[in-house]
C-alpha cells in the first residue's frame, strides 16, 4: 500500500509530491552535510565554516546562484565551494582594497543583471526585485560588518565575510559568463 496523504491535522493532508519533495530535500540535506563536516574536521576549521554557512545561507537564499541540471553535481559544486573557499580565504592575507573591489563588483553585477535563477524554478517580476533588493541589502550589511571586524582587527571573522563576498563573486561571475541551466 502506497502512502500518498499523510495527515497534519483535522481534514489537512500533505499531497504526495509535497511529500516527495520533502523526502528529497532531507536526502540532499544530508548528502551536503555528511561530507561538509568531514572536510570541515580535516580542515580543522568546523568552527569557521558553520560561521560561514550562517552568513552565506541568507545571502544564497535571494541572491540564487550556480545551478546544474543535475541535483548531485549541485550538492558536490556546494560541498566543494563551501568548504574549500573558507579555508583558502582563511590562509590568506586580504587587503582592504580587494575586500572593496569584490564587494563593488557584486553590487553591480546584482544591481546590473539581478539574482540569477534557475528555468525550472521561475521567479515572478515582483519577487525578483524583492530577491534583488534583499541581495543587496544582505550585501551592504555584510560588507560594513566587514569593515568592522578590519577596524577591530579581527581577521579570522572579516576572512568569512570576505569568503561569502568571494564566492557571490564566483557564483555571478560564472552565471554571468557560463549558462549552466
Amino acid at each position: 500500500m502506497k502512502l500518498t496523504k499523510f495527515p497534519i491535522q483535522l481534514n489537512n493532508y500533505i499531497e504526495e509530491d509535497e511529500l516527495i519533495y520533502g523526502n528529497e530535500l532531507i536526502k540532499r540535506y544530508i548528502l551536503f552535510f555528511i561530507p561538509f563536516f568531514c572536510i570541515s574536521i580535516l580542515e580543522d576549521c568546523i568552527l569557521n565554516n558553520l560561521i560561514f554557512l550562517l552568513f552565506y545561507i541568507p545571502l544564497k537564499r535571494y541572491s540564487g546562484g550556480i545551478h546544474f541540471n543535475n541535483k548531485y553535481l549541485c550538492t558536490l559544486f556546494s560541498i566543494i565551494s563551501i568548504s574549500i573557499i573558507p579555508y583558502i580565504i582563511s590562509k590568506s592575507y586580504i587587503s582592504f582594497a580587494v575586500y572593496l573591489i569584490f564587494f563593488i563588483y557584486c553590487v553591480l553585477i546584482i544591481f546590473t543583471k539581478g539574482i540569477f535563477t534557475n528555468k525550472n524554478k521561475r521567479l515572478l517580476e515582483n519577487e525578483l526585485i524583492m530577491y534583488k533588493r534583499y541581495t543587496l541589502i544582505i550585501l551592504e550589511v555584510y560588507f560594513f560588518i566587514g569593515l568592522l571586524c578590519l577596524y577591530l582587527n579581527i581577521l579570522n571573522m572579516f576572512n568569512i565575510i570576505f569568503s561569502v563576498i568571494f564566492l557571490l563573486f564566483f557564483e555571478a561571475t560564472f552565471c554571468t559568463f557560463i549558462h549552466t541551466d
